[in-house]
């Protein structure tokens, strides 16, 4: 028995452990022009919707817990205000 208390020791000690390198991909800038860049796509679809006198929504997804305890995604719609 005391060989298989020891063997994921043995195990643990033997793994190397490095610096996790945090990704560079998250440059601010590019972040606020794609955020930007989906305000306008936004306000354009609004714009063509007035237009043609329908409305537009977008939708999004809600965690709601049902009576019964479970948590599932409900789609809800979004309000788009013009500026």
């Amino acid at each position: 028995m005391s060989t298989a208390s020891t063997t994921p020791i043995a195990f643990l000690q033997s793994l190397k452990v490095t610096a996790a390198k945090k990704t560079v991909s998250n440059n601010p800038q590019v972040l606020r022009r794609m955020k930007m860049a989906r305000k306008l796509w936004e306000q354009i679809q609004l714009a063509k919707s007035q237009a043609e006198g329908t409305t537009f929504t977008l939708t999004k997804f809600r965690s709601v817990v049902d009576p019964d305890g479970v948590r599932r995604s409900v789609e809800t719609p979004r309000r788009v205000r013009a500026w």
